[in-house]
């Protein structure tokens, strides 16, 4: 007979794999928009990661949840190897055709619930616009925490929740009809809560816009493949705020149209 310790393992297990299948799934179709996307390409919080590091040029770095690669890519000048992980073999294997010929690239086929790396390999791991998908958040941060080394960063980048009960449950909404795979943005103080760890140290907290002069709803859309009746859903949610409520979420209205900023939180935090 099953303990009940090998039945929550073996449910454990089974989460796990029917999440990693439902993310692969999911994108495998869309790298190429992942890839050209303005938002997932470049940002302010790209730019001022990349200059973190700057000085520096023997990292090794691990990029969670990689999608197009873009964080990982960014940071290469700093970098004397990077490990791409995500859950869809076809990002992977796309972005391994696209970074052919690079040296110090690794890409590995996971979850970030269960990284397969030894403790302490990495002087920085990153992860951005990914976090929302994970299955266990907790575990997920355990796990990077993990194989961070000691002196070493962890820098999330991820889309914000929101303390007014509200705007989180619309934001939730808005968020799901964009993209089905969404689990759930984090407030800043759940995010301060999984990162209480008595190795962890948080160094910066912050708010910013992956898009500062934001995209159009439609374009948004695009991105996740999703159909004109859940865009349109969105910009009837949106039409129904007040500019501070828009405000507040990261959007915006010019010459009467929608745009999105993308608002995220942007964290530092070294292990000690």
């Amino acid at each position: 007979m099953l303990s009940l310790f090998s039945i929550n393992l073996i449910s454990t297990k089974i989460v796990l794999i029917i999440t990693k299948n439902r993310m692969s799934n999911r994108f495998d179709t869309t790298f190429k928009n992942y890839e050209i996307s303005p938002v997932h390409r470049d940002s302010p919080t790209l730019a001022k990661t990349a200059a973190i590091f700057e000085n520096e040029q023997d990292l090794n770095i691990c990029d969670v949840g990689c999608g197009a690669g873009h964080f990982g890519l960014k940071l290469s000048p700093s970098a004397k190897s990077i490990t791409f992980v995500d859950p869809s073999e076809k990002m992977l294997s796309l972005l391994k055709e696209k970074t052919a010929g690079a040296e110090g690239l690794h890409f590995v086929q996971s979850t970030a619930e269960k990284l397969d790396f030894p403790s302490e390999s990495f002087d920085v791991v990153v992860t951005r616009l990914a976090t929302h998908h994970f299955s266990n958040i907790q575990q997920s941060v355990a796990e990077m925490v993990r194989v961070l080394k000691k002196g070493g960063h962890l820098i999330i980048n991820d889309l914000s929740g929101y303390e007014d009960p509200r705007l989180d449950e619309i934001n939730h909404q808005i968020e799901v009809l964009h993209d089905p795979t969404h689990g759930r943005s984090y407030k800043p103080s759940q995010w301060k809560s999984f990162l209480t760890l008595p190795d962890l140290e948080i160094e910066d907290f912050k708010f910013s816009l992956e898009s500062p002069s934001g995209i159009t709803i439609d374009f948004w859309c695009s991105i996740t493949k999703v159909g004109q009746d859940k865009c349109d859903s969105i910009k009837h949610i949106l039409n129904t705020f007040t500019e501070q409520d828009l405000k507040e979420l990261g959007y915006s209205k010019k010459d009467g149209e929608l745009l999105n900023g993308v608002k995220t939180v942007y964290i530092i935090a070294r292990k000690v």
